[in-house]
């Protein structure tokens, strides 16, 4: 599970990563999070849940990723 979450880790850096935008920097913030089909769950209910919960998780002990450019 590790490599998923170094993977899903590097996609929501990238979409966090800075933006030019009509000569305007745009920065977005995200959350991550993922669940293992059918390690963790066979239907998309159930899969969706946990996702959910990681970011949830995610968002109460980290702050939001944003690249801020530098």
């Amino acid at each position: 599970m590790e490599l998923q979450r170094r993977k899903v880790g590097f996609i929501c850096k990238t979409v966090a990563a800075p933006y030019h935008v009509a000569g305007s920097l745009l920065t977005i913030g995200t959350s991550c999070g993922f669940a293992l089909y059918p390690e963790e769950g066979t239907d998309t209910d159930k899969i969706t849940r946990l996702a959910d919960q990681q970011i949830y998780k995610q968002d109460q002990s980290e702050p939001v990723l944003q690249d801020d450019g530098s």
